[in-house]
């Protein structure tokens, strides 16, 4: 049987244990530095940690799960991937390139690596996409606007943790404007920051090799 841990217990970090529940895969070990939320958790899972590489050096499980700000990815990752161990990283890879090609190095050939684009298996997605192959052709021209709030999570308004929003927020869009349209020739792009550290507003535009944009 699968086993698998958990390090964040924010949000996503709950989410992906309660489903893990409802599918019945057995989480064996959960990570977070917040003793707080370790608490409602033990006697729940086998073991419980505020240091992801004490829980490392136990193991007993197979995979892990990070689902902490894109900041800590790169070091965790690269922790739990030279231990052997299958890593569901949640997106964006990392805060930053530097980051993101530091956990591709390590995880390059290995297949062991898995990174939270989740609209990837959205059904609604999919069947756009099986259309545009098998009925429209290649794609010429797409689309996405977005309008909201201002994340209010704060460490999202700390660049040096998030990387920005669009990295944090609209790397979702890019991905599947990837998946659609093929690899990207160059790029334009416009931000707005208003005061922010991060930016409060953005345009991006993507000329594909294919042609599309």
């Amino acid at each position: 049987m699968v086993k698998l841990a958990i390090v964040g217990l924010g949000v996503m970090g709950l989410r992906f244990y309660q489903l893990l529940k409802e599918l019945g895969i057995e989480v064996t070990a959960v990570c977070d530095i917040d003793r707080e939320k370790l608490e409602k958790f033990k006697g729940v899972v086998q073991n419980t940690y505020t240091d992801y590489r004490a829980m490392a050096d136990e193991g007993g499980f197979d995979g892990v799960i990070i689902a902490v700000p894109p900041r800590y990815h790169v070091e965790q990752a690269v922790e739990f991937l030279k231990r052997g161990n299958y890593v569901f990283l949640e997106k964006p890879m990392a805060h930053d390139l530097e980051g993101a090609k530091k956990i591709y190095d390590v995880a390059k050939g290995k297949n062991r690596l898995f990174i939270g684009y989740c609209l990837r298996f959205n059904r609604l997605y999919r069947e756009v996409k099986r259309l545009v192959d098998e009925v429209g052709g290649s794609p010429r021209f797409l689309w996405h606007i977005a309008l909201g709030l201002f994340p209010q999570r704060g460490w999202i308004k700390d660049k040096s943790i998030s990387g920005g929003v669009l990295n944090e927020h609209g790397s979702h869009v890019i991905y599947v404007f990837y998946w659609y349209a093929g690899p990207v020739r160059k790029v334009y792009a416009n931000m707005v920051f208003d005061g922010e550290e991060v930016e409060k507003q953005f345009t991006v535009v993507l000329e594909h090799s294919s042609g599309a944009r």
